[in-house]
C-alpha cells in the first residue's frame, strides 16, 4: 500500500469518527440509551475486525507459505538466482 492510500485511508477514518461525534451531540435519545448503542457498536465492531484480522493473518500465512514453496522448488528444479 502506498503512502498516498495510507493517508486516504486515514482521512476517511477521522472523517468516519468526525461524523460519527456529530451525530452524537444531535442524538434525540437519552445519554444512557445513545451510550447502550454506542457501546454495543464497538462490541460488534471488535468483534468483526477480530474476525477479519485473523482471516486477513490466516490469508497472509498461506500467501508467505506458497512463497517459500515457491522458492524452495525453484531452488531444487536448478532455477534459483545466479
Amino acid at each position: 500500500m502506498s503512502n498516498r492510500d495510507n493517508d486516504n485511508f486515514l482521512f476517511f477514518v477521522l472523517g468516519g469518527l468526525i461524523g460519527g461525534i456529530i451525530a452524537l451531540l444531535y442524538a434525540p435519545e437519552r445519554g444512557c440509551r445513545t451510550r447502550r448503542k454506542v457501546k454495543n457498536f464497538l462490541n460488534d465492531f471488535k468483534d468483526c475486525s477480530a474476525e477479519r484480522m485473523g482471516k486477513f493473518r490466516s490469508r497472509i500465512n498461506d500467501l508467505c507459505e506458497n512463497g517459500r514453496d515457491m522458492v524452495l522448488e525453484d531452488e531444487e528444479n536448478g532455477e534459483g538466482t545466479e
